[in-house]
């Protein structure tokens, strides 16, 4: 997998099996200020057969090994564009939370982390990731602020 900006992410689950994933196109329906979207389901592709099949949830294994899942939500915003966020819940149940990011394990198992960028006009549209090495953690202070901040790691 390769840095930067791509329609797809390279993941395994815990058969190993090599798997791409990307997002069904979005489109808008309506007009500002009451325009409406749906949440796009994952497009999952097992590389070595060949089978594609859509599902609500995306099953990955985390930077840390446990196993998660994450669906999509989006929500249309002024000015004519769609932000596509996460739901993060502990695989197969528990408590989850929304979160702009994803750390998962690529095929070697190397962490990396996706965000979708916004989705802007003409829709439909398709969403991009913005896939980075390394995976993204949030530090929170008591000021209500966050901060991004992205590990890398070197085998030597």
């Amino acid at each position: 997998m390769t840095p930067g900006i791509s329609q797809t992410i390279e993941y395994i689950w815990t058969d190993d099996k090599k798997r791409i994933a990307s997002l069904e196109t979005i489109d808008e329906a309506g007009s500002y200020p009451f325009p409406q979207t749906y949440d796009p389901r994952w497009i999952v592709t097992e590389l070595e057969s060949g089978n594609e099949a859509r599902f609500k949830w995306l099953n990955y294994i985390t930077h840390d090994g446990s196993l998660w899942q994450a669906r999509t939500y989006a929500s249309t915003m002024p000015g004519d564009w769609v932000f596509v966020g996460f739901e993060h819940v502990p695989y197969p149940d528990g408590d989850g939370h929304p979160e702009s990011y994803i750390n998962f394990f690529d095929w070697e198992r190397q962490p990396w982390s996706a965000r979708v960028l916004d989705v802007t006009e003409p829709f439909p549209a398709q969403p991009r990731f913005d896939i980075r090495r390394g995976l993204r953690l949030l530090v929170h202070n008591d000021k209500l602020s966050k901060i991004s901040i992205t590990l890398n790691f070197r085998r030597d």
